[in-house]
């Protein structure tokens, strides 16, 4: 009888341990990135010839690995953006830059740091480095 009660307990430990994994949690957890919510950004791409300029808006959904991004503040918030090229030569200047923006393609704007952070946090991207500027922060994130 003894050894059918620990038999018993080995068996239900086993089935019930195997649900988990070693920090305790359940494995049917959702763990994937389709749970989090989806990072945006438009990347403006802007040309201007002897004062005429052309400018290109494209949404896109960040799906990288590694993100950088600059928080700058503005008079009462702060903006997400990148400047990713920049070119000048007499007549002829380019410029290409990246904005976070809302799914609808609108800047999102953000009161504190702090703010910025848990945004980054919700859409599956932890903080990897950042950088104090004199107006913001230069930030690196990582998908996680």
């Amino acid at each position: 009888m003894k050894n059918q009660i620990i038999n018993l307990f080995f068996l239900l430990s086993v089935v019930f341990g195997c649900g988990q994994d070693q920090s305790g949690s359940s494995l049917n957890q959702k763990t994937d990135k389709t749970s989090f919510r989806p990072l945006f950004i438009n990347v403006l791409s802007a040309t201007a010839v002897n004062g005429k300029v052309e400018k290109t808006v494209e949404l896109k959904e960040i799906k990288d690995q590694y993100f950088e991004i600059s928080l700058t503040i503005q008079s009462d918030h702060f903006i997400a953006t990148k400047d990713l090229e920049s070119y000048s030569k007499l007549e002829k200047v380019e410029i290409k830059s990246i904005s976070v923006v809302n799914e609808k393609g609108e800047l999102q704007h953000f009161t504190n740091p702090t703010e910025f952070l848990n945004y980054m946090y919700e859409r599956g991207f932890e903080l990897k480095d950042q950088f104090k500027k004199r107006y913001g922060f230069d930030y690196t994130f990582k998908s996680r």
